[in-house]
């Protein structure tokens, strides 16, 4: 049974599709998949949320939950999918993640569910992705019902416009309740009892063979690729699924790994199955190396997002199993520069970081200290990757222990460009050295964090820690040319110069400052550079 909420509550039973069988002394209906257990969970006395909790905790993993119903939403109250509230969402996510396979309706409200204008980015699956299968409802033709939900959001379509039979409300055949059959039966509460069923078949052959369930990212991939387009529209419903060519890849070959993600140098052992007789195993592992036996391991040395591909022989018959970016290896890191500066003067302090996947959120904690006194003024994304990035500020602040956490996202909305897998200065510091500094005294910029602030790179496919590279220093740089430890470059500093190059005099302290154009060393052009800066309007001694 399904409930619909908005404006009221009325019930309608729901059966998969199947087969009518009709003669003189019979009538009767078969399901679409075979000796399956069937529970239900009425929400007649709780609400969506409730009854999945229930739901998953009496169902195994690779168990299918169907969702039957739809809510009014924000345009008028036009029905959307349920997954639109947040707390049924959440509940949705949970079955999910721990093995669920959820089939949703996707609503009979006629909606674009990519109008931003109403639903914002809730149904934009690199936003916010519930796992579940979304099902629209087309006509036989493959044309999307005039009624139904569509976008990107929508997986899968099946039929709903007023010609599937099932069981309930009499109209057909049946004596009383027990034998009633419809034979008008429409909607996505038909359409997603088809896609349940066709999920059914697949899981159970799937198990039957390899020994193991579909997780609903696999599900989806099997519907999906596997499939009959809809019909050229606007409106996006998604292909309706082909169980044959499902079955055909299950049969064929498979294969899993026991982790996908790790920091290089991290080993995988890779699981292949198939129902054929396999003569040959090929592995493409997606980084240049190749395998030959069912279920190799592989260590992964380099950073990247790596394509996993095996292709079996089975006396000519050819099968292949690809999953694109399957393979995540880290190497990510963010690291500070050294610098240097002169007493009261504000140096920059850029930094830069290393990503393999790509990220919309990066919380930097800056820590900063030493004998050198110093100050964080200010920062700025000019000229760097995220100079685009919508949200930039510091989320706290504690002067007194100098630090502070800086956060840069990409957009608060999501309507901006994820940055893309690679290396380069993300921001630069701006630090106020004090003018009481002195040549000897340092101060440290350390990013490692520090109470509840981590470094944090996140993204659509994960959020993790970066490895932070060894602290930034930042020294006094006394000005080149001031080498007598009086304040200024004056007259003095010849004399010193001099008394150092043909005396054996002192050397300069630091010993830099002698260096007076930068060349390298301390020679007699860096005594006619500093004669020619004092006394004949040369250019000045070069900067720290």
């Amino acid at each position: 049974g399904s409930k619909i909420e908005d404006p009221g509550w009325y019930e309608h039973g729901t059966a998969v599709l199947g087969e009518i069988a009709a003669d003189s002394n019979s009538f009767g209906m078969t399901g679409i998949a075979f000796n399956v257990d069937l529970g239900t969970v009425s929400i007649g006395s709780m609400d969506l949320d409730e009854a999945l909790v229930i739901a998953t905790a009496n169902s195994d993993t690779g168990d299918i939950i169907l969702i039957e119903l739809q809510y009014g939403g924000p345009n008028n109250g036009a029905y959307v999918p349920a997954e639109y509230y947040q707390a049924y969402f959440d509940a949705i996510l949970t079955a999910s993640s721990v093995g669920r396979i959820v089939v949703e309706a996707g609503a009979n409200g006629g909606q674009d569910l990519d109008d931003t204008t109403w639903y914002g980015q809730l149904f934009d699956p690199n936003y916010r992705f519930s796992g579940a299968i979304m099902v629209a409802a087309s006509d036989n033709t493959h044309v999307p019902a005039s009624f139904t939900s569509h976008g990107q959001r929508l997986d899968v379509h099946a039929f709903g416009t007023w010609d599937i039979y099932t069981l309930g409300y009499g109209d057909l055949y049946g004596s009383d309740t027990t034998n009633y059959y419809t034979s008008s039966f429409a909607g996505t509460s038909s359409a997603s009892p088809i896609i349940v069923g066709a999920c059914a078949i697949l899981q159970g052959i799937h198990k039957a063979i390899h020994g193991r369930v579909l997780d609903h990212n696999e599900m989806r991939n099997l519907l999906t690729t596997y499939s009959t387009p809809q019909a050229p529209h606007s409106w996006l419903i998604g292909p309706l699924p082909d169980l044959r060519g499902s079955v055909d890849e299950i049969v064929g070959v498979s294969f899993t790994a026991d982790t996908t993600i790790g920091w290089v140098p991290f080993t995988v052992s890779f699981l292949a199955s198939s129902g054929l007789p396999v003569d040959t195993w090929t592995w493409d592992f997606g980084d240049g190396d190749s395998g030959f036996v069912q279920s190799p391991v592989h260590t992964y040395s380099q950073q990247g997002l790596f394509t996993v591909k095996v292709e079996i022989n089975a006396a000519g018959d050819i099968r292949s199993m690809e999953k694109q970016n399957y393979i995540i290896a880290l190497a990510d890191s963010m690291l500070a520069f050294d610098t240097s500066g002169s007493p009261g003067s504000t140096v920059e302090v850029p930094l830069h970081i290393r990503n393999t996947v790509p990220i919309r959120y990066i919380e930097i904690p800056i820590e900063y200290g030493g004998t050198l006194d110093i100050t964080l003024d200010s920062f700025s994304t000019v000229g760097c990757l995220t100079d685009y990035f919508a949200a930039q500020q510091f989320i706290h602040s504690d002067a007194n222990n100098k630090r502070k956490t800086l956060v840069l996202k990409t957009a608060i909305d999501g309507s901006q460009p994820d940055l893309p897998p690679g290396e380069g200065t993300i921001v630069k510091l701006f630090f106020k050295i004090s003018p009481t500094g002195s040549s000897g005294q340092t101060a440290s910029v350390v990013l490692d964090g520090y109470f509840n602030y981590t470094p944090k790179f996140s993204g659509p496919l994960l959020s993790y820690q970066p490895i932070i590279e060894p602290q930034a220093t930042i020294s006094i740089c006394q000005p080149h040319g001031d080498m007598d430890g009086l304040a200024g470059i004056t007259v003095s500093d010849v004399t010193y110069l001099v008394d150092y190059l043909f005396n054996s005099g002192p050397a300069p302290s630091p010993i830099e400052t002698g260096d007076v154009n930068c060349a390298g060393g301390i020679n007699i052009e860096d005594l006619t550079y500093l004669v020619a800066y004092l006394f004949s309007g040369g250019p000045p001694p070069c900067s720290c």
